[in-house]
């Protein structure tokens, strides 16, 4: 009987030595997924806010966030732990601190043990507005002769009350004085000092929300500095032309810019306000351009005093000019 039970046993070793070895699955590495994929941008009025994603560890082992690096100081990471077991999950919370009017973006990337991707990029965008508007956004103040000095209007409102505001300016010698309407409303009155120097000029008036980081609203300033161009005589006289039944009357513009003139209008304006156009001819003249005027005589009719308006554009921007006119009751030659 004893024999019996041997040969059963070594027959089972036997059998179970022949079964084949059935290898364990591999364990797969670790694997990061952010959700959302893509975070709509914020708009805010200056005061801080939070974007939030959920780090996933899809894959078969740990994972483990080595260190997050950010693009910009304004932004804050809490991350509870750098650790995120197989299945799991965890909050990452990022607080933007805004800084800067308009639109805005900052990216951080996460460094990880995750083998296909070891850096995986976030961008949050937003768009930090303020709680009042400036018009015009762009302040154009014209030509300004030499040493002269020029001026312009700034308009500043809001659906609330206006908040405490820093002015400066890049100008040398700008000042801004401000004018409340109500407490919604201001005009600023900005003066710029004597100008000296040729050429066209750009600055900035900068304005800063006393609970913001930066002074970043900004209104853009232009200004040529050139000779004015100068019309001469400071009178129209004009005489009759019977041969062609019109008034007649020359002016001409003298000036650097002279040669680069295009007159762009002519017109008699009376007391009343009534205006008539006027047909013109413009020359080269020795001292710049020669203009000739020919007017009917409804517009010599009516009313007086009246005036000849001259509009004139060089490459510098557009002059505008408005002498007294008369007529003398001296017939020119045919």
């Amino acid at each position: 009987m004893g024999w019996l039970l041997r040969a059963a046993t070594l027959a089972g070793l036997i059998v179970i030595g022949c079964q084949p070895h059935v290898p364990s699955s591999p364990v797969s590495p670790a694997q990061l997924r952010i959700e959302p994929e893509r975070v709509p941008a914020v708009e805010n009025r200056f005061s801080p806010f939070d974007v939030t994603y959920r780090l996933h560890n899809v894959g078969g082992r740990p994972l483990k966030i080595d260190r997050i690096e950010s693009s910009c100081t304004c932004l804050q990471i809490r991350l509870p732990s750098p650790l995120i077991m197989p299945g799991d999950n965890i909050r990452l919370t990022i607080t933007v601190e805004p800084r800067k009017l308009g639109v805005n973006e900052a990216v951080i990337r996460l460094f990880s043990n995750d083998l296909r991707t070891p850096v995986v990029p976030i961008k949050v965008q937003w768009t930090s507005v303020a709680d009042f508007q400036i018009e015009p956004s762009e302040l154009d103040l014209g030509i300004v002769a030499p040493g002269e000095q020029t001026c312009g209007f700034l308009y500043v409102r809001s659906d609330t009350e206006l908040p405490e505001l820093q002015l400066d300016s890049t100008v040398f010698g700008a000042s801004v004085e401000r004018s409340r309407i109500n407490r919604n409303e201001e005009y600023w009155l900005i003066e710029l000092p004597q100008q000296d120097v040729p050429g066209r000029h750009r600055g900035v008036i900068r304005c800063t929300p006393t609970k913001a980081k930066a002074r970043d609203f900004q209104v853009a300033l232009f200004w040529n500095v050139a000779d004015l161009l100068e019309l001469h005589p400071s009178a129209a006289v004009a005489y009759f032309d019977p041969s062609m039944n019109r008034w007649r009357t020359c002016l001409e513009l003298r000036g650097p810019e002279a040669s680069t003139v295009k007159i762009t209008e002519m017109r008699i304006v009376s007391q009343s306000g009534h205006q008539w156009e006027v047909d013109y001819e413009v020359r080269d003249s020795a001292g710049g351009k020669l203009l000739t005027a020919f007017i009917d005589q409804t517009a010599t009719a009516g009313d007086v005093p009246r005036s000849l308006a001259v509009v004139a554009v060089t490459r510098l921007g557009r002059f505008d000019f408005s002498v007294p006119f008369y007529t003398m009751n001296v017939r020119t030659q045919p």
